[in-house]
């Protein structure tokens, strides 16, 4: 009978040990993740913007483009994307040519996606 204690013992040991090694694994993680998070430098807000509308409002004040669907501009530059669809992923390919219109005016890519 005493035999059958011992093992009932050693077992409940050997469990203990393999569970406290779990937790101070789990623990040391949790301890770097925030030492990490701590020394890293925040995300910049513009980096944020295209994710969160919040923030989008509060890098760009409020202001925002707008585009005329209706457009013949607009329905030529939606026509030329090209979707391409693997599994559940989706990948979407835009060239767009530029073209010199005066060349005495500087062209900013502002005026082109205003004029959309």
């Amino acid at each position: 009978m005493s035999e059958i204690t011992s093992f009932d013992d050693s077992y409940f040991l050997a469990t203990r040990a393999k569970f406290g090694y779990f937790i101070s694994r789990q623990l040391l993680s949790a301890i770097f993740f925030i030492g990490v998070s701590l020394a890293t430098p925040p995300t910049e807000r513009i980096r944020l913007a295209p994710f969160f509308p919040d923030v989008a409002n509060e890098v760009f004040r409020g202001q925002s483009l707008e585009v005329n669907k209706n457009s013949s501009l607009y329905r030529e530059v939606m026509g030329s994307i090209n979707q391409k669809t693997f599994g559940d992923r989706a990948h979407l390919n835009l060239s767009i040519d530029l073209q010199v219109v005066d060349a005495g005016r500087r062209i900013k890519i502002i005026d082109l996606v205003g004029s959309l």
